[in-house]
């Protein structure tokens, strides 16, 4: 038992001085963007913008656009100044955050003012189309592509592990949590957990962004992946990297750690939260 512990405490250390570096490893399968329709916007735009492998550009294919929203009857006539939930990639990028990076086609006379809050409908920033693009704010082409750039949530084990889909919700004047929680078609028993995923988030500000569970094309939550196989998969992306330290904590759990029976557990309540996690993914 004494081996064990040992070998999890050196994982553990190489996992944090991974983590100073990296503060993802890896994204999830999918997120959804809610996307405000301003006047005469239509699916053949919106597939366009957020163009991806979830949701291909096209002229007469919103398949997977309208299995996420049901409410719309005609597909050739969506209501404007409503919200649709629109699926993409989630994705660890450069190992700082989670997001995806869509591709932009830009139009002659366009701002990124113009591409951040009325073509992407605030799922991004002014900032951050500057901060992706070397354009100068006030010398973009007529032609050419702009990497838009937008956050995404996977979930948090910590908080709660039934939602594992997450809306990147961009707040509009006016707008409260009560009402956010009606336009995303959630209880308000919710509005606690909600606020759990944005501690930080003034839901009456009428800007930025919050992380709002959301529902598969079957209208059913979806849970977050099993605690085992995400926790392989991170100590995989841990193995991974070009720690010597880390190779070696990883082998000195591939070694111990199955050797040892099932009888045996030990509970450290008053561990920090990231210890607790990490030992609940090698000592279950």
């Amino acid at each position: 038992m004494l081996l064990k512990l040992i070998s999890f405490l050196f994982f553990f250390i190489s996992v944090s001085l991974i983590s100073v570096e990296s503060r993802c490893t890896k994204g999830c399968d999918e997120a959804l963007a809610s996307y405000y329709l301003w006047d005469n916007a239509n699916l053949t735009f919106i597939s366009e913008v957020l163009n991806s492998n979830i949701v291909p550009s096209s002229t007469i294919n919103f398949d997977t656009i309208l299995a996420y929203n049901k409410q719309v009857a005609n597909k050739d006539s969506v209501d404007a100044f409503t919200r649709l939930n629109i699926p993409f990639p989630c994705d660890c990028i450069n190992g700082e955050f989670l997001g995806h990076v869509f591709q932009f086609n830009v139009r002659p006379r366009d701002t990124y003012d113009k591409i951040a809050t009325e073509y992407y409908s605030n799922l991004t920033t002014v900032e951050w189309l500057q901060q992706f693009n070397s354009y100068p704010p006030t010398n973009i082409p007529d032609t050419g592509m702009v990497n838009v750039t937008v956050n995404c949530s996977c979930g948090d084990a910590a908080i709660s592990k039934d939602y594992g889909l997450f809306i990147t919700y961009p707040l509009r004047p006016g707008e409260t949590l009560n009402t956010v929680l009606t336009q995303t078609n959630l209880s308000s028993d919710l509005s606690g957990l909600v606020q759990s995923y944005n501690p930080e988030a003034n839901f009456s500000a009428g800007t930025g962004l919050v992380f709002i569970p959301g529902k598969d094309a079957n209208n059913s939550f979806r849970p977050l992946k099993s605690s085992r196989n995400f926790c392989w998969s991170y100590c995989w992306d841990i193995c991974s990297s070009n720690s010597s330290i880390a190779v070696a904590g990883c082998w000195s759990i591939y070694w111990i750690f199955p050797k040892e029976g099932k009888g045996s557990s030990i509970t450290f309540s008053s561990l920090p939260r990231s210890i607790c996690s990490s030992w609940e993914c090698f000592w279950k």
